[in-house]
């Protein structure tokens, strides 16, 4: 019949423009009542364990529910396709007395298997007109037909939909925590950013990393450090919200506080974070105590973007982690990575490729006579536009930027160059060099201080290499063999700012060392502090019983140099023998004698003042 196709046509268009299976369940519905002029209409979707019953009947909206078991079982049976669509009365007897319960007596039914577990059930009863007839009944079953290849379609696309709104998730959250993670902080960063400059108001980064949590892993497992991390996560979010941090990685997490009015809001955030990390984890009858570092980053104050906010964020909190404190806010005057640092960095390394850098020499003195027994070597670096730049600032800068390297070796070299020129002159001093931790784990670097010591024909016996306390520790089998190589070319050892790490006597014992130097933190006041004189009178002591040399640094009074003279030490470093000079001034002062001279120190040539 004509009617027949046009009311095909009108179902399958209508079907086809469905978006999704919500979408194609109303469509279907509204089209088999309106074309059979049904009171009822009613489809059944299995899939699997998920089973919906959706129902429009009357002038109510289309409902949803759970499906009954009795349908479940009956439309996962076998279906014989000469009976696919049937009359209700042909039907099988669970799915015709279930629908008779209903009140409907004169229905359609369409079973429909799909793919693997799925399937379907198409239900139109209680016509508005005569009993349904075969017509309507084929009509019926092209339709269905029509409808299973449409609910096919639309399973596809949701599962499609699905795996997309999962990994897009997947990519967004972070798989153990289900926070969000860094990617999805960043964006909301941004967002909370665009808010704030609408709205006028301010917007807070707080980063939060863990203490030692390597410790909890390395002695507890992987598996409990990842159940602390779960909890932490859930405590976070309890306090703050998801939609407002984020699980950036490893032990590090992310906050962000919108509208804040200032520093003391935040700070007070900061502090109940604390709180937070401070409580207790208990995991499998353990109580796991830990604590974090949090650094504070403002917009507009310290970036009007998220990658600045969050940088500097990151710089803030390893201000704390280094300081020891609970929490920091971002301080310009202290991020390594500032603007004047970045061009530091290049300006650095041009300045070791020309030559720039100079190095001047501290002499050492003898405790016993005031002779002056060697000379320590110090880089210095005058900028032509910043001027004097601390060595703290750019030998650090060097470290971070993998520069330690050649700038050690530049003042090796300028070492051992003026150390051979003294030498020719008849001053036969040991020369101290400082080394870092880099070169300690470098193994080629035994091979450049012996080839620089024989293209200067220096003796090995007069070089002394300095490393701190810190570094010495460094407990790892390629650093006891670069310092036992170093031993068997024949320079000597010395552990520079002695008291200021944690090293232990049974360890010192233990390594090719040949001198220590007390800090000079414990030396510039032992002259008008008893126990700072008790305890470098103790450490030389302790020192001597190991069969090292002792030497300290900061000897800025005869006070100080009688003191530590009396306590036994070896030598002496400090402005009171003399300060750095480059070696034209150092040569001159050596040719003027280069001894002490009373309590105002030693003769200096003239123009020497204030150096």
């Amino acid at each position: 019949r004509f009617e027949d196709l046009d009311a095909l046509h009108q179902f399958t268009s209508a079907v086809d423009g469905a978006a999704d299976t919500d979408a194609l369940l109303e469509v279907t519905l509204s089209q088999t009542r309106n074309l059979f002029s049904a009171r009822f209409a009613e489809v059944v979707l299995l899939r699997g364990v998920e089973s919906i019953v959706t129902s429009s009947e009357g002038a109510v909206p289309p409902q949803r529910r759970p499906a009954p078991p009795a349908l479940v079982e009956a439309l996962a049976d076998e279906i014989d396709p000469a009976r696919l669509v049937t009359m209700l009365d042909e039907a099988p007897g669970v799915i015709a007395n279930h629908y008779r319960s209903r009140g409907v007596n004169d229905a359609m039914v369409a079973r429909m298997q799909g793919d693997g577990d799925a399937a379907a059930m198409i239900v139109v009863g209680a016509p508005n007109r005569s009993r349904f007839d075969k017509d309507d009944l084929r009509l019926f079953g092209t339709m269905a037909r029509q409808a299973r290849v449409a609910f096919e379609r639309g399973r596809l696309v949701d599962r499609l939909r699905r795996e997309m709104t999962n990994k897009e998730h997947q990519a967004l959250h972070d798989a153990l925590t289900g926070l969000p993670n860094r990617l999805h902080f960043t964006i909301v960063v941004e967002e909370s950013l665009r808010r704030a400059r609408e709205s006028g108001t301010r917007v807070a980064v707080l980063l939060i990393d863990l203490d030692r949590f390597k410790e909890v892993n390395d002695t507890l497992g992987h598996e409990r450090g990842d159940v602390l991390l779960q909890e932490l996560a859930l405590r976070l979010s309890e306090a703050v919200g998801d939609d407002h941090m984020a699980r950036l990685g490893g032990d590090e997490f992310g906050i962000v506080l919108q509208q804040v009015r200032g520093i003391a809001e935040v700070s007070e955030w900061a502090r109940r974070i604390g709180a937070i990390l401070q409580r207790p984890f208990f995991n499998e009858g353990l109580d796991i105590q830990v604590t974090g570092s949090i650094g504070i980053a403002m917009a507009p104050d310290h970036g009007t973007d998220g990658a600045t906010l969050l940088r500097r964020a990151d710089v803030a909190m390893y201000e704390a982690k280094e300081g020891g404190s609970a929490f920091e806010v971002y301080d310009p005057q202290r991020d390594r990575y500032s603007t004047r640092r970045l061009a530091l960095a290049g300006e650095l390394r041009a300045a070791i490729e020309v030559g720039a850098l100079s190095v001047q020499y501290q002499p050492k003195a003898s405790l016993v006579d005031g002779s002056i027994v060697g000379i320590e070597a110090l880089a210095r670096w005058l900028h032509p536009r910043h001027g004097f730049v601390p060595p703290l600032e750019f030998i650090e800068l060097a470290e971070r930027t993998g520069l330690i390297r050649p700038l050690t070796e530049h003042v090796l070299r300028v070492a051992f160059r003026d150390r051979a020129r003294m030498s020719a002159e008849g001053n036969h001093l040991g020369i101290s060099v400082n080394i870092s931790a880099s070169s300690l784990n470098d193994p080629d670097f035994p091979d450049l201080v012996a080839r620089l010591i024989g293209e200067h024909d220096v003796d090995p016996q007069a070089v002394t290499l300095e490393m701190t306390e810190t570094t010495m520790m460094t407990d790892s089998a390629r650093a006891r063999l670069v310092l036992r190589s170093l031993d068997e070319i024949g320079v000597s050892l010395s552990i520079d700012d002695f008291g200021t790490g944690y090293s232990s006597l049974a360890y010192l014992s233990s390594l090719p060392v040949d001198e220590v130097k007390i800090d000079r933190s414990f030396v510039m006041d032992m002259a008008v502090d008893e126990r700072l004189a008790k305890i470098v009178t103790s450490t030389a002591g302790l020192v001597h019983s190991l069969g090292l040399r002792v030497v300290a640094e900061g000897v800025e009074n005869r006070g100080t140099w009688d003191l530590l003279r009396a306590a036994g030490c070896d030598q002496a470093q400090g402005f009171f023998i003399a300060r750095p000079l480059g070696y034209t001034d150092l040569a001159a002062w050596l040719a003027a004698g280069g001894r002490i001279q009373g309590s105002v120190g030693p003769r200096l040539p003239s123009g020497l003042a204030g150096y």
